[in-house]
């Protein structure tokens, strides 16, 4: 990764975060501040051929343009095409300006594009929860009329969570419809109002799970059928309870008396089931299990163990937990806060690890062989030397534009894609003083060894021919961390012990002031801070998928 001054005519946009939000008065502002003060923040590209592509900084990028910039401040760093696009999302979710439904919408993308059981790595990424990034996610499923009302700032994400519970298009529509009128009035929407409102809804009969026969609904003068029969003026297609205060009860009850024994209780295996209409007028918090926090044991004979059903009978969330949060933590994490994964999500991790480990291996002998090399070079004979320095420059043009360099061949910086002829290398290495013949063979050397033309397993060779130790010499880093999710780095924790160490112990309750083992509740940056600043020896503390490929 490195910083430099890149032409504008050098970097495209990417398509995959294309944006048009660029004729606002907020954009003119931000134009003319990049005019008066320049670039501040340099944008990040990543090579693409001979060119660079923009992975964050567009509006940066656009605005040195209309000011008809010739250069920008660039880092460069070299991503894959998926590498990049999670880049972007997650820094568009990360924006400091993001609206509700900008953040719902980012969430979504991620886990469209890196599928559902991704919420999971996006959670620890953005130390937001995954029932947080669920709800939201879930809400956009409302028709596009809910949405404008929320993207025009008129109802809130609180609004959009009490829509969500209508499970009848038609109650759905028409609730939609009443809002709209009622705003055009002015009048102000608040949650407890719309709270109210939907819970008044009268339901279908169709819908009961209780025994109509039994609760008298057949001739009962709320039934809007047998309202219609007296009432001409009453129009329902389906008969509706008119009383939704007897439906709900009798449905309440159908599920406290009922649910146990029934076949969605011996398929979801809980104790209870709820509606999600008590839930929503309770303070109790529903905590989900998922695939990333599956019930354990213990769960399936607690009595919070439960399923969630819309009033209509319809499951909402198979299984929940409405009990404690430190049970419902200590069921779903490992000692030290360690999720509880699936056979196939273990299978996903293990090829990530081995991904960054090879990365994180090939790095410490990019780093590693050029000091080596340096220490351990000797050979007498200058000729020799001489004869070795222009042998390897005529064999390896990668190294000619590098030569022509440093040796003052070409009395300047050579040209892309210069060759030397092998006269003129033998002609300048006979030229060259001894000593600047040792120090330029070591360059060369490290200019073969670090070439991108040599594999990652031919520069650990190198590194075992120049006594290179990985597993004494290689230094946990804050850097290789940043590039795990919480989850990771917990299982990291363990598999090498990093947790027990008195340093940890010490900065646990000292700095972060923990009472606990359970670092899975802890911020990632506090559990690098926690591994890096504890004064723990890092050195030596290598995973184990950097030992072994």
């Amino acid at each position: 990764m490195e910083q430099k001054q890149i032409l504008l005519s050098k970097i495209d946009k990417n398509a995959f975060n294309a944006r048009d939000d660029y004729e606002n008065e907020e954009f003119k502002q931000f134009v003319e501040s990049i005019r008066v003060h320049g670039v501040l923040q340099p944008i990040l590209v990543r090579p693409v051929g001979d060119r660079y592509e923009i992975v964050a900084g567009e509006r940066r990028f656009v605005a040195s343009q209309r000011e008809k910039l010739r250069t920008i401040p660039a880092v460069v760093r070299k991503m894959t095409d998926e590498e990049a696009i999670e880049f972007m999302l997650i820094e568009n979710i990360q924006r400091a300006n993001l609206t509700e439904l900008e953040e719902a919408r980012g969430f979504k993308e991620y886990t469209q594009k890196f599928g559902e059981d991704s919420v999971g790595v996006l959670s620890d990424k953005i130390t937001k929860s995954v029932g947080y990034i669920v709800r939201r996610i879930a809400v956009l499923d409302l028709p596009q009329d809910a949405l404008e009302l929320w993207e025009n700032g008129k109802l809130h994400y609180g609004h959009m969570e009490q829509l969500i519970r209508l499970n009848d298009s038609e109650d759905l529509k028409t609730t939609l419809n009443d809002l709209k009128h009622e705003l055009g009035f002015g009048k102000r929407i608040t949650v407890k109002y719309l709270r109210e409102k939907i819970n008044a809804i009268a339901p279908k009969l169709k819908c009961a799970r209780f025994s109509k026969k039994a609760a008298g609904c057949n001739r009962c003068q709320h039934n809007s059928t047998v309202q219609k029969q007296l009432f001409e003026v009453v129009e329902t297609k389906a008969a509706q309870c008119m009383r939704p205060v007897c439906f709900q009860q009798n449905q309440r009850d159908w599920f406290s008396t009922r649910f146990l024994g029934s076949a969605q209780q011996k398929l979801y295996k809980t104790k209870a089931a709820a509606l999600i209409i008590d839930i929503a007028n309770q303070s109790t918090t529903i905590k989900h299990f998922t695939r990333t926090k599956p019930a354990r044991r213990k769960c399936f004979n607690c009595q919070h163990f439960t399923s969630i059903y819309y009033l209509t009978g319809k499951i909402m969330y198979e299984r929940t937990c409405l009990g404690e949060e430190s049970c419902y933590r200590e069921q779903t994490t490992s000692k030290h806060g360690l999720p509880q994964i699936t056979p196939e999500q273990k299978d996903k991790a293990q090829e990530r690890a081995i991904k960054l480990g090879n990365e994180a291996r090939d790095k410490f002998y990019v780093e590693h062989i050029p000091p080596a090399i340096m220490r351990k070079w000797s050979l007498g004979n200058a000729t020799t030397k001489r004869l070795l320095l222009a042998m390897l420059v005529v064999s390896n043009p990668s190294l000619h534009g590098w030569f022509a360099r440093v040796s003052g061949f070409t009395g300047g910086m050579p040209q892309k894609g210069f060759r030397i002829n092998s006269f003129s290398a033998f002609d300048v290495t006979g030229a060259l003083a001894e000593n600047v013949i040792d120090n330029m063979l070591t360059a060369a050397m490290c200019q073969i060894a670090l070439d991108n033309h040599v594999s990652p397993d031919a520069r650990e060779k190198i590194g075992d021919m120049l006594d290179i130790d990985l597993k004494s010499e290689w230094t946990l880093s804050r850097e290789f961390l940043e590039k795990k999710t919480i989850a990771e780095i917990l299982a990291l924790g363990e598999s090498i012990d990093l947790f027990n160490d008195q340093h940890v112990r010490d900065y646990k309750v000292k700095v972060l002031k923990m009472k606990t083992d359970n670092l899975g509740t802890l911020k990632k940056g506090d559990l690098i801070d926690l591994i890096v600043k504890s004064g723990m020896e890092l050195k030596g503390k290598v995973p184990p998928e950097i030992l072994k490929k």
